[in-house]
């Protein structure tokens, strides 16, 4: 459960630079055996340990897995439980004299490692986004290995744990959450690495570790796609695009929550990914906390009661405002129980297979129409429109012959509107005119135009 931690340990300096397990190193110059900075630093079992000294005192810090330093260093690929983490404890008291009443937690780490019935990468291209914000890329040592979401408090990660270990994919998952601030555990009023030793405590984490996971976005390709209506398969295929998740408001992302939810309810394939790995972590931090299987649910379902109980109006309002979004359609006549699921389930199914059924005995092949002669179109192309060129050359210069009748009609109209304007204006005309092959020009005025027709045809260009 627990891995990594910060600790500021509230110790004398001498107590680690006179323990002859530790050798302590700091930055030196070379050149005038100046040290420059006022810290130094040593590692047991994967432990980093850091004295710093400065202007309020002089600070000793502990930072590394706890499983490594049980496994003497070796790797975390096990499962920590809390017996185990009582004995680390025992031994960080032994070794390095480190009482967890007096150690100061500034973050820590805690998860829990499963065995997937299926590759990782199932995981991987499922997961979508966690409260509105999409997935990175995690990694580990400057290499990628699987999820990550960072906010302002905490991390989620989701990673090969047998790849971090020796470099092959596997399906030993890890489920992470990382503490990056402790107000994000505030309200379990975890300040010491003695208040990790309460069973309570481990039982919360596992709940955060639950509810986190229930919230991650989740869209598993194991629905039955050819069920589903045309719309409703129009939305399922944009869920798997995790950009479509980015682009939402609260209401809008709710909205759409519950409308994939409501997808994988009544669409469901045999296996539901994201429910099995919701047992696993279960059945995983029951075995951590080192309770039986009764009494980890009976203090489980007892914590959701008496937070029920307290008067949780966000809790409730939530409910309520997931209850009225998915009331549509689809919900009309529908009674709660578990037969009701299965009965709108499989009324759902008939009615689609029964639509599709008569839609496809109503189709028929649509018939290819010359554009010009209205004949069938037979031994042509499926782009063809015409059945020879005459009929392609006749439709096309009956088009050019509307289009210029078109153009006349709307030059006469505007002719009409133009011709009284112009008998008040007195506008003088630049008149080009040919005679005995000689061009001439002159400037009239409209009323000094008064010409025979045999003249005005020998006119070229007027302006």
């Amino acid at each position: 459960m627990i891995d990594g931690v910060k600790i500021l340990c509230n110790l004398s300096p001498s107590d680690w630079t006179n323990n002859k397990n530790l050798s302590f190193r700091s930055w030196t110059d070379l050149s005038t055996g100046e040290i420059p900075h006022n810290s130094k630093h040593a590692e047991l079992k994967s432990l980093r340990l850091s004295i710093i000294s400065g202007n309020t005192g002089t600070f000793c810090n502990l930072r590394g897995s706890l499983p490594k330093y049980f496994n003497n260093g070796e790797n975390n690929a096990f499962d920590y439980d809390y017996n185990d983490f009582l004995t680390t404890c025992d031994q960080l008291a032994d070794d390095l004299k480190i009482n967890p009443k007096r150690a100061i937690l500034r973050g820590f780490e805690f998860g829990v490692n499963i065995n997937l019935p299926f590759e990782i990468a199932t995981i991987y291209e499922a997961v979508k986004c966690l409260k509105m914000n999409i997935c990175g890329i995690n990694k580990i040592e400057g290499k990628r290995n699987g999820l990550r979401f960072d906010f302002q408090q905490y991390e989620v990660k989701i990673y090969d744990k047998g790849q971090q270990q020796t470099g092959k994919k596997s399906r030993l998952m890890r489920f992470e959450i990382v503490v990056k601030k402790m107000a994000f555990v505030k309200s379990l009023k975890i300040k010491t690495l003695a208040d990790l030793q309460n069973t309570a405590v481990w039982l919360e984490l596992s709940k955060i570790l639950l509810k986190v996971w229930s919230e991650i976005v989740f869209v598993d390709k194991s629905l039955k796609y050819k069920l589903m209506s045309n719309h409703q398969q129009k939305k399922y295929l944009r869920f798997f695009d995790i950009h479509y998740w980015a682009n939402h408001n609260r209401n809008t992302y709710h909205k759409a929550k519950n409308d994939l939810s409501k997808l994988q309810t009544l669409y469901r394939g045999k296996h539901n990914a994201k429910h099995i790995i919701s047992d696993l972590i279960t059945e995983k931090c029951q075995k951590l906390t080192t309770l039986s299987s009764t009494e980890f649910g009976d203090k489980l379902t007892k914590s959701k009661k008496q937070n029920n109980t307290q008067g949780n109006t966000e809790n409730a309002t939530t409910e309520k405002n997931h209850f009225w979004r998915q009331i549509n359609h689809l919900d009309k006549g529908l009674k709660q129980g578990n037969n009701s699921n299965t009965n709108l389930l499989e009324n759902t199914r008939n009615k689609i297979l029964n639509d599709r059924k008569e839609k496809s005995k109503k189709k028929k092949p649509k018939k290819s129409i010359c554009m010009n002669c209205k004949k069938e179109l037979k031994n042509k192309k499926a782009s063809a429109k015409f059945c020879g060129l005459k009929c392609k050359n006749h439709h096309n210069g009956k088009r050019r012959t509307q289009a210029r009748q078109k153009q006349r009609a709307k030059e006469l109209r505007e002719l009409k509107k133009l011709l009284p304007k112009l008998k008040g204006l007195d506008l003088q005309l630049l008149i080009i005119y040919k005679a005995d092959g000689v061009q001439y020009a002159d400037y009239l005025s409209q009323r000094e135009i008064n010409a025979p027709p045999e003249w005005i045809r020998q006119i070229i260009k007027s302006s």
